[in-house]
């Protein structure tokens, strides 16, 4: 709900999901290296303007929410927004997705599929990414659509990160 909640078609969103769950599992903190966040971005270039952002807003850059304001802001911005809503195909939606907003080199049949048994589900259950493990962390039933997910995933981590941390974890984990 919260990509369709920004503007997304369910297609649109369906592929930005699967693009998203490619490059970090829905994890708002994931970090590789050199790239963070839900869409990695490059940490020397669009995760400073991510932090700007945040801060502008009175957030953290690790909020989901501000993540998806901001990328959904910045594709506006880049005029990717309006080339992912024209696709009605959720595998081409991750495809330009992919090509536009991600930029990342790769082909995009995992994201494709993603994308694909994303809208299939309508976030109930989505699949792992490339590794072929699986991440189970839709909403149960259908309620809340194609983006109920998005808050099971999130409670899902919280409750994996509360186990690793233990009380640690508590401030981390708090999720709206």
């Amino acid at each position: 709900q919260k990509l369709l909640d920004r503007g997304f078609s369910e297609a649109a969103a369906a592929g930005v999901m699967g693009n998203i769950q490619q490059e970090s599992t829905f994890d708002p903190r994931a970090d590789n290296g050199t790239h963070l966040g839900l869409c990695q971005w490059d940490k020397g270039d669009r995760w400073p303007k991510l932090e700007a952002y945040a801060s502008e807003h009175g957030s953290d850059p690790y909020d989901f929410d501000t993540q998806l304001d901001f990328m959904t802001e910045e594709a506006k911005q880049r005029g990717d927004f309006d080339a992912v809503n024209a696709e009605t195909d959720a595998g081409e939606a991750a495809n330009v997705w992919n090509k536009r907003y991600e930029v990342s080199g790769e082909v995009g049949d995992n994201r494709r599929a993603n994308a694909e048994a994303i809208l299939q589900s309508k976030g109930a259950n989505v699949t792992g990414s490339s590794s072929n493990s699986k991440s189970k962390g839709g909403s149960s039933g259908n309620s809340g659509g194609i983006f109920g997910a998005f808050k099971g995933m999130a409670k899902a981590l919280a409750g994996k990160m509360q186990t690793a941390l233990g009380p640690l974890a508590s401030s981390v984990t708090k999720m709206a």
